[in-house]
């Protein structure tokens, strides 16, 4: 990219750092994840959740298109303190009439997320204890990971029933069966995993084909900070 395209998406760039709640709603434009890890999820008009994944450091997110389609919004789920850089779409949009460098580039920000989302699409025919342990896993993956620490998700059961579309009720059932056979430990707003490898085990029977959360690329492991 040219430094001139550079100067120019840095002019329309904002920087976010403060959300009211855990659903910020994010009506347009691209988002580049500067810090943080967070739960987006794709919404239709309806409000009812299409699909969700988890986005973490250095990744992008949002609606890169500049035609109207069927979806309304990307919500925000914030799991890990966020730092955003927003490119909010109707300034993209004039930079896509002057500047085909700027077109190259929303193609590379939509491309870098395609794996996660088609997986997504997959999970939607699973059962709900499926959908949350492979949201469990993805959020566990996006953390660092020290030794002899067990990880610790900071998740309330309201925050999970948002992102996956499951009735808190259907969540609490979910979890409480996972605590039983002692693959985590809940808390007040966090969820302690206990036995990974258990709970990764329990996916061994879905089609993760297009990406699986239990096993890191090389891209995402240079990403994620592993202690």
């Amino acid at each position: 990219m040219s430094n001139n395209t550079k100067c120019k998406l840095i002019d329309i760039a904002q920087y976010k750092t403060e959300f009211t709640d855990h659903r910020q709603m994010l009506s347009d434009g691209v988002c580049y994840i500067y810090q943080g890890t967070a739960a987006v999820c794709m919404q239709a008009k309806n409000l009812k959740t299409v699909n969700n994944v988890v986005m973490g450091k250095q990744e992008w997110f949002g609606d890169c298109q500049s035609v109207n389609n069927n979806l309304l919004f990307f919500s925000l789920s914030e799991i890990e303190p966020l730092n955003l850089i927003v490119f909010p779409q109707e300034q993209l949009d004039r930079l896509i009439d002057i500047d085909l460098e700027v077109t190259k580039w929303l193609y590379h920000v939509v491309n870098a997320s395609q794996q996660k989302w088609r997986q997504s699409q997959l999970l939607l025919s699973e059962n709900k204890q499926i959908k949350i342990i492979y949201l469990l896993i993805e959020l566990t993956m996006h953390q660092k990971q020290i030794k002899g620490v067990l990880p610790k998700i900071a998740i309330s059961q309201q925050q999970i029933s948002i992102i996956t579309g499951i009735s808190r009720q259907r969540v609490n059932e979910a979890l409480k069966q996972l605590e039983s056979a002692q693959c985590l430990e809940l808390e007040r707003n966090s969820i302690y995993i206990i036995d990974f490898k258990g709970l990764c085990k329990r996916l061994d029977h879905i089609d993760l084909s297009i990406r699986d959360p239990r096993y890191l690329d090389t891209v995402e492991l240079n990403t994620l900070s592993m202690v």
